[in-house]
């Protein structure tokens, strides 16, 4: 699941989860999505001036290093929480999750994309929810 940054982040909780979808994604948007190997955060081309200064430090996107590996560390509430929401999802692995910054239309965007799961593939391989029906259908036809 993807988180939408752009929502209040309060303390104590984790952002709201939206499905792993293109469709979800709002040019206006930070979203963080966490793999399990990777942490990418995806930062749409339209994002509020103060939340790029929040979390980047800088007022424009084209000015956002998409080589971070690891956020600033910015004397603000939000760069705060949203270091600490980085922190829990890495403490929650075996494995460190390296942080991979992604810009919307940036190369990276297509490592990316290939982890929304709910899309189709680029090959026109069905979406995680067509296989689920699809697998839905084959156990009903076992069954009766």
């Amino acid at each position: 699941m993807m988180d939408d940054l752009t929502m209040k982040l309060e303390s104590g909780s984790l952002p709201v989860a939206v499905r792993d979808s293109e469709e979800r994604l709002s040019k206006g948007g930070v979203y963080i999505l966490e793999t399990g190997l990777h942490l990418f955060l995806w930062v749409g081309a339209s994002v509020q001036q103060e939340l790029l200064l929040n979390i980047f430090g800088t007022p424009s996107f084209g000015q956002i290093d998409s080589s971070l590996t690891s956020l600033p560390v910015l004397d603000n509430p939000f760069s705060q929480r949203l270091r600490e929401i980085i922190d829990s999802f890495r403490a929650q692995r075996s494995r460190y999750m390296k942080l991979m910054v992604v810009k919307q239309e940036d190369r990276a965007e297509l490592i990316f994309r290939h982890f929304l799961v709910e899309d189709k593939s680029a090959s026109g391989g069905a979406s995680y929810v067509d296989f689920l029906c699809h697998m839905h259908k084959e156990i009903r036809q076992l069954l009766s």
